[in-house]
């Protein structure tokens, strides 16, 4: 495996609008899977979003692109539970939001970048299993949750497989 160097970003806070789950992501089927319950998160965002379309798109600061937030809880390693958050960034917190969305503020901080490309998570498992774990390494994870960033432009959710599609990954970090 060719050396994976994650870019380093700095990030201003983040508000984020959009759906969330709490649980097992995966009781109803495996990754990648339209039919687990992210894939079904993903479902209720696109139907909410089109039902509010004309609201979110004055409120969406950055057209084409979206996020997913897996968030760990603190009984995560027992329950293996954790929240996930799939929406957009906004500008502010308003009042003038659907009921079905909620908001998450993710805090200034630094993040680790890494890019996948199609199936193969080479460089996601680089980043947690050796990048951050490295004695070498002058980073830690500071918060927990990562970051999937999605590009209409690099991604089609209609075809997860596609070997040129793109997701950068962020994990929040800081140097030590």
């Amino acid at each position: 495996m060719s050396k994976i160097i994650p870019k380093i970003i700095e990030q201003n806070q983040i508000i984020l609008m959009g759906c969330n789950f709490y649980g097992d992501p995966f009781h109803s089927a495996g990754e990648w899977s339209k039919n687990n319950e992210i894939g079904k998160l993903w479902t209720r965002f696109g139907i909410n979003y089109a039902k509010y379309r004309f609201l979110l798109e004055k409120l969406n600061n950055m057209p084409g692109k979206s996020f997913e937030v897996h968030f760990e809880s603190p009984e995560y390693k027992q329950s293996k539970n954790f929240e996930i958050f799939v929406g957009i960034a906004v500008d502010e917190l308003t009042n003038i939001v659907p009921l079905e969305f909620v908001f998450k503020i993710l805090p200034v901080t630094n993040y680790a970048s890494v890019t996948s490309y199609g199936n193969d998570y080479t460089s996601v498992d680089y980043l947690f299993k050796e990048w951050l774990k490295s004695p070498n390494s002058k980073y830690k994870q500071s918060y927990p949750f990562m970051v999937e960033f999605y590009d209409e432009k690099r991604f089609n959710p209609n075809d997860m497989d596609n070997p040129s599609s793109e997701i950068d990954w962020w994990v929040p970090v800081v140097e030590i």
